[in-house]
């Protein structure tokens, strides 16, 4: 995905700028909410799926 890898760039840069503890942080505030994401991805394919069956 582009925005992973976006993301990931703008990781990388943050923690050359602000230290290794800041970018974990968040990295887990952005992998936590890329999961919350492809939860209701996923839920709403789910969805689809029921409907159209």
């Amino acid at each position: 995905m582009n925005l992973t890898l976006e993301l990931a760039a703008r990781l990388e840069r943050v923690s050359a700028h602000t230290g290794h503890a800041e970018a974990s942080l968040i990295r887990e505030a952005v992998i936590r909410h890329v999961e919350r994401i492809e939860q209701q991805m996923q839920q709403q394919k789910n969805s689809n799926n029921s409907i159209a069956a």
